[in-house]
């Protein structure tokens, strides 16, 4: 069966699972691409939620890889963003990045020193090979992707769009850069106000609009989307996802990175930054890898080998105690395949889709400033009494997971565990088991698309079926209040949840502190006036993770 049939208004019968769909009768504010999920075919319903630039036969989408060259793309960013810099400029402060010695970093929230390794490898790159368009170490782009699955009603957005570039591969010489740019329709104007559904419907129409389009038209659309966020017919972004503002400049997006070029020695490593502007230049400024706690918090024995053990064996005891009341809460909150209930009638494909809708649930304080995604050090490894304690506070919440299954979701949703569940160091055949007879999907060793556009096990029997049937869901329902019937996948549904309530994540004080950007007197003023945008984003970004997802309980950011 193929993927997205699963999904047609007919019957489908699976692996002996039963899955009715019904959707509504099509009316006032349903809209009118709602039908077209099930009037058209497999590949082209894929192409709203992942285009890929080379198809499975080798042939390269030429339009898609001309207008998106890297070096065009950070030169859109610099000309919104009216800065004169070149794009070399620009990828050398992020090469710039990788040049320290093995030392350590300040967590910016706990401020406790966090080792951080030596990237030799990635220092030696040259930026000017890197945003050539040609060469063994030119970039290319290799997949776009819809994330409307991660809207966000009160914090402002309508998800993210993301475009993934890889350096040409080769032997132990292998680079993956994602920008990961939120779709903001408008500017939330104060405290008080957030998005509706409403407001993010064009978005969902657009995306939808790709399945009439031929490739050029697409590739056309898509440019005009992400570097000018013209959608058309159906409005225009007062920003557009391609910009410094939405890739970290203004609490919103990411730049992260899978590193590989020190070869077998150094292992395979996730890295993160945000896009952020210094006077009139921008640069890409090192963050935490977002939902990857320090390992070492899961072993109380661990303490003393952090580079501040006192202050780690406190952060360590939060970090558990926080696990036991929080965390596991949204760990163990859909427990469908262990319990037998209503949800059994779905696939276990869709479950595993955004792991039972289970989600880590704590803030950033924890996380760590690189993920390794080789070895296993990255291995959550509970001590004998963490385990003991998960064990008597999971009891009142009447889960029937085992200990090691409460773990390997905690590891599925970090880096590592998304990334290479199975793990080199793995014994033959393993699988991360996250409930009884159900295992994290496959990636395609340590990626979820390569740089042929291949995709992973994960992402096409899992993760985009389910984001597609959010995408129908928002389409075919009506905003506007009147019935509409059964909602697309009812058994789904039933775990969706309401909009969380609003949230004070206005722009106002941002707004005030830029206009005393723009007037500063002196450089130090600058400076240190950039300093307190900088801390009032991270707090906005801390604040916008505790939320639910507007369109499904928990959001992941990978």
């Amino acid at each position: 069966m193929a993927v997205f049939e699963r999904y047609s208004c007919a019957t489908a019968v699976g692996a002996g699972l039963l899955l009715s769909l019904s959707l509504p009768a099509v009316g006032q504010g349903v809209s009118t691409w709602c039908s077209k999920f099930d009037q058209t075919s497999e590949d082209q319903r894929l192409k709203t939620m992942v285009i890929q630039v080379k198809s499975s036969d080798g042939t390269v989408d030429a339009d898609l890889a001309a207008k998106f060259k890297f070096a065009n793309t950070l030169q859109a960013i610099l000309t919104k963003a009216n800065s004169k810099q070149k794009p070399e400029a620009l990828v050398t402060t992020m090469v710039d990045s990788f040049r320290t010695v093995d030392g350590d970093e300040r967590q910016p929230k706990s401020h406790l020193r966090m080792k951080v390794s030596a990237r030799p490898g990635e220092a030696q790159l040259r930026p000017a090979d890197l945003v050539a368009d040609q060469g063994d170490d030119s970039i290319v782009p290799v997949g776009f992707f819809n994330r409307f699955d991660l809207s966000n009603f009160p914090a402002g957005h309508c998800g993210e769009a993301r475009i993934v570039f890889a350096k040409k591969p080769q032997a132990g010489r292998r680079l993956l850069i994602i920008f990961e740019g939120k779709v903001t329709p408008k500017e939330l104007k104060n405290e008080n106000e957030q998005l509706t559904e409403s407001d993010c419907r064009p978005v969902a129409e657009f995306w939808a609009s790709l399945i009439d389009k031929s490739a050029q038209q697409r590739a056309d659309a898509l440019q005009k989307f992400y570097f000018d966020g013209d959608m058309g017919t159906f409005g225009r972004l007062p920003i557009p996802p391609m910009s410094f503002e939405n890739l970290g400049g203004s609490n919103r997006g990411q730049v992260r990175a899978n590193l590989f070029i020190n070869g077998p020695a150094n292992p395979w490593q996730l890295r993160e930054w945000l896009l952020r502007k210094h006077g009139d230049r921008l640069a890409f400024d090192v963050v935490t890898v977002k939902d990857n706690p320090l390992t070492e918090f899961y072993d109380t024995t661990k303490a003393s080998t952090l580079p501040e053990p006192n202050r780690g064996a406190a952060e360590l005891a939060d970090f558990q105690d926080r696990f036991k009341k929080e965390m596991l809460k949204s760990l163990v909150s859909n427990n469908a395949v262990g319990s037998g209930d209503a949800v059994r009638a779905l696939s276990t494909e869709i479950q595993m889709a955004h792991g039972f809708g289970f989600g880590q649930g704590l803030t950033a304080e924890f996380d760590e400033f690189e993920s390794t995604s080789q070895g296993d050090a990255d291995i959550p490894k509970p001590d004998s009494g963490f385990q003991n304690g998960i064990d008597q506070a999971k009891k009142p919440l009447g889960s029937d997971l085992t200990i090691q299954q409460v773990i390997n979701r905690a590891t599925a949703l970090t880096c590592h565990g998304c990334h290479q569940p199975e793990g080199v160091t793995r014994p033959a055949g393993f699988r991360l088991e996250i409930a009884p007879n159900v295992f994290w999907p496959k990636t395609l060793n340590f990626v979820h698309i390569d740089e042929d556009s291949k995709l992973s096990e994960a992402l096409s029997r899992s993760f985009i079926p389910f984001r597609a049937a959010l995408l129908k869901d928002h389409l075919c329902r009506d905003l506007e209040g009147a019935p509409a019937g059964q909602p697309v996948t009812a058994e789904l549904f039933a775990l969706r949840k309401a909009a969380p309530a609003p949230l004070a994540l206005g722009t106002s004080s941002l707004q005030s502190l830029r206009q005393e950007l723009a007037t500063a007197a002196s450089p130090s003023q600058r400076a240190a006036i950039q300093e307190i945008i900088n801390d009032e984003q991270i707090v906005r970004r801390r604040a916008e993770r505790s939320l639910p997802g507007s369109l499904w309980p928990y959001r992941r950011t990978h």
